[in-house]
């Protein structure tokens, strides 16, 4: 019996394989309906794509870096992936950013092949994916970047010091994207930045150690 020639792929797949649940909650659901009821379909399945590329970039992260992921869940307040590791912040840091590299990368890519094949909505998947990896690399939680910076300040102050400066950054962030929100909707620029320092605020109390996208 032959040795495996990729060892590292296969201790991935079989802690991936262990994983105990997927849930969709009732909310992630409802809110997918709305969307697909207000955006067109060419626009909810750019969303859909460059979002999963993205979360591919988390997942491919914790297995490769020895990580074992427990569950996956739809929420109101993004997809939650749940997952151990034993490697500390260092460790978490590059799985936070993991997702938005997948997200740049998976951007680029889409715009090549727009390009090359004339593929309007590879076109639209780029522009989506681009924006996501944006948005997700703010200093705010529960956002990539937020993620980040907790973990950083973790590492330099001390777990409790940290996290608490994080989550003060993190609310005065937030402030800070709900008054452009604000501003932009008042000068008829569109209620989508609104909404979301909405979610965002609303998910500042949340204390978690999963990824949220």
């Amino acid at each position: 019996m032959g040795r495996c020639r990729y060892p590292a792929k296969c201790g991935a797949m079989r802690r991936m394989d262990r994983m105990s649940k997927i849930e969709l909650s009732a909310e992630c659901a409802f809110i997918a309906v709305l969307l697909y009821c207000f955006w067109s379909p060419e626009l909810t399945a750019a969303f859909v794509l460059s979002a999963l590329t993205h979360e591919l970039g988390h997942i491919c992260a914790i297995l490769l870096t020895g990580g074992r992921i427990s569950a996956v869940r739809a929420e109101l307040r993004g997809l939650c992936i749940s997952y151990s590791t034993g490697g500390g912040n260092l460790q978490n840091t590059v799985i936070a950013a993991a997702g938005p590299l997948s997200g740049f990368l998976g951007a680029v890519r889409f715009s090549g092949a727009g390009e090359r094949f004339g593929w309007q909505f590879m076109d639209l998947a780029a522009g989506v994916g681009l924006l996501l990896t944006v948005f997700n690399l703010l200093p705010v939680l529960p956002l990539d970047g937020g993620m980040i910076m907790k973990y950083a300040l973790m590492s330099l102050l001390g777990c409790e010091r940290g996290a608490a400066l994080c989550s003060k950054i993190s609310a005065v962030g937030a402030g800070v994207i709900l008054a452009l929100g604000m501003f932009m909707t008042a000068k008829g620029g569109g209620i989508a930045l609104l909404v979301a320092a909405i979610w965002l605020l609303l998910s500042q109390d949340e204390e978690n150690y999963c990824k949220i996208a």
